[in-house]
């Protein structure tokens, strides 16, 4: 507070002076001001915390400041719903239930590729030297969400993220669980080494059965890119 009130002192003198050394002087104080009261206060919460669990006055200003951020409920998830109206509520028909839905949305794409079953020449089309128009109905009819998704033209990158974000903050804000894998894939699809970047994941901490959804997921996938 002294050093407050010097700096305050020295400020208005210089502000009706117009001298720069004092304010550069007071400048200074209420700099070192704020550096004395920033380490006062980790001081206090330091010791706070070490006395947190003592009989004491600095465990009661701890609890004190610390309760109001405690809510009196927290929602929880007690139980899914399946499609047959049956709900289960044991933990761990629970956790195989979430983790069979999921690990569906990760499996290998089912690739038909249908071929003739009869010995006829192939049909001659018409049009088969015109080019294949651009298909617009669904952007038109607002079916696809204006966000980047599959290189497409005219969308940003960023509009994907903000996407994710604002879903991530809807889920958090209803209480509902929110786990969220980034991956920032630096170099083409196809040159990716896939081994190395799950191992990589797994150091860096990511539970074993995310790794493992990412990892049916990139197995036997293919991208390509086409530049026109």
């Amino acid at each position: 507070m002294k050093l407050l009130a010097q700096s305050r002192s020295l400020s208005y003198k210089a502000k009706r002076n117009g001298d720069i050394i004092l304010r550069q002087e007071a400048r200074r104080l209420r700099n070192l001001a704020r550096y004395e009261l920033k380490r006062y206060q980790q001081s206090r919460l330091t010791q706070q915390l070490k006395e947190r669990n003592v009989p004491s006055e600095c465990s009661t200003i701890f609890w004190s400041k610390t309760k109001r951020h405690f809510r009196t409920t927290s929602s929880s998830l007690r139980g899914f719903i399946l499609p047959n109206d049956e709900i289960i509520k044991e933990p761990q028909a629970m956790v195989d239930t979430a983790a069979d839905y999921y690990e569906t949305l990760f499996e290998a794409p089912v690739v038909i590729r249908p071929h003739p079953y009869v010995d006829a020449p192939n049909t001659q089309c018409v049009n088969v030297s015109e080019p294949i128009p651009l298909v617009t109905y669904p952007e038109n009819h607002g079916i696809l969400p204006d966000n980047q998704s599959g290189f497409r033209a005219g969308h940003r990158l960023q509009t994907r993220v903000l996407l994710l974000i604002e879903q991530i903050s809807s889920y958090m804000s209803n209480s509902s669980p929110v786990a969220t894998v980034f991956v920032d894939f630096k170099s083409a699809f196809d040159q990716l080494w896939f081994e190395g970047c799950l191992g990589k994941l797994c150091r860096m901490g990511i539970p074993s059965v995310y790794a493992k959804w990412i990892q049916a997921w990139l197995n036997d996938r293919q991208a390509t890119i086409e530049i026109q």
